[in-house]
């Protein structure tokens, strides 16, 4: 075979290869790097955060993380488990084993949010409040994967991505405000990247519209400001609900790593597929000529 149809042999073969992806986990197993020393719950402590950080599998960069804890805790009344309720943050605690959960600031009985921060409401939960967590990275990324690692009953979950300008504010917004401004016609950056319904523990995938944002929302499922419906609202799914369901009610779980896919971006420009095959189909037509010549 000649020099030049090897040439355009290879890059035929380039054309039809894959960019690569850079991919990353992080792991919740360990505290992170804390705002306070908050690794108990206490009044004190809401509003913190924990940091981590984590290195793409193909540039090598490392990619910071911040994560905090948000609710709608806005009025102590039955009245804060609807869409309107305002959010404030909340504490953020780290489970051994199981990963983050939230406890929100209506924890005590006489602010109507009564088992928060006993099992299983330390978790991130719907019952009563919408607990979130804000995830917070240091470049835009896609996140492609979740794991729980405790879900004792009912685990439908919520993704949110914000796609507006600037830093989202969430404190004394509602969740439908972060869908939309407050004549539902404009978008106030945040979108619903996906609900799942029964997940479980273990890993679940995610983003299939592969979203990217420096703005995470995961939750307990969440339908405020969405068409989304709700199923039977059953806390054993396996045993008294129909599977696939999403609940507006008694979802409880613990974050435990979150995966990214990062398009990796290339130290010089690469010119496109079709450009190549073109390309080599060029030179293999110069190469058969030379040869029939011949």
């Amino acid at each position: 075979m000649s020099r030049i149809l090897k040439t355009a042999v290879v890059l035929a073969a380039l054309a039809g290869s894959q960019a690569v992806l850079a991919s990353a986990t992080y792991n919740f197993t360990s505290t992170g790097s804390a705002s306070t020393t908050c690794d108990s719950f206490t009044t004190s402590c809401y509003g913190n955060t924990r940091s981590y950080t984590a290195t793409e599998s193909v540039s090598g960069s490392a990619i910071s993380m911040t994560v905090k804890a948000y609710s709608n805790t806005g009025t102590a009344s039955s009245a804060a488990t609807n869409a309107n309720a305002v959010l404030q943050d909340a504490y953020l605690g780290y489970y051994s084993g199981g990963g983050l959960g939230i406890t929100n600031r209506d924890q005590a009985s006489s602010a109507g949010d009564t088992y928060e921060n006993t099992a299983p409401e330390h978790a991130i939960d719907n019952n009563q409040r919408y607990d979130m967590a804000l995830l917070s990275f240091s470049k835009s990324v896609t996140l492609s994967a979740l794991s729980i690692g405790y879900a004792p009953y009912d685990s439908d979950l919520s993704v949110w991505a914000y796609v507006g300008t600037g830093t989202p504010v969430l404190d004394g917004a509602t969740y439908a405000d972060l869908l939309s401004s407050a004549s539902g016609l404009v978008s106030s950056g945040w979108i619903v990247v996906g609900n799942y319904a029964d997940v479980g523990t273990g890993s679940e995938a995610i983003n299939a519209s592969k979203v990217s944002s420096s703005y995470w929302l995961i939750g307990a499922y969440n339908p405020a400001g969405t068409a989304a419906s709700c199923g039977s609202n059953s806390s054993t799914k396996s045993a008294t609900g129909t599977a696939g369901d999403l609940d507006c009610g008694d979802d409880y779980m613990k974050l435990l790593s979150v995966s990214i896919a990062d398009q990796s971006t290339p130290t010089t420009e690469v010119p496109e597929p079709g450009t190549l095959l073109l390309t080599g189909l060029a030179l293999a037509g110069v190469a058969a000529n030379r040869k029939f010549r011949k």
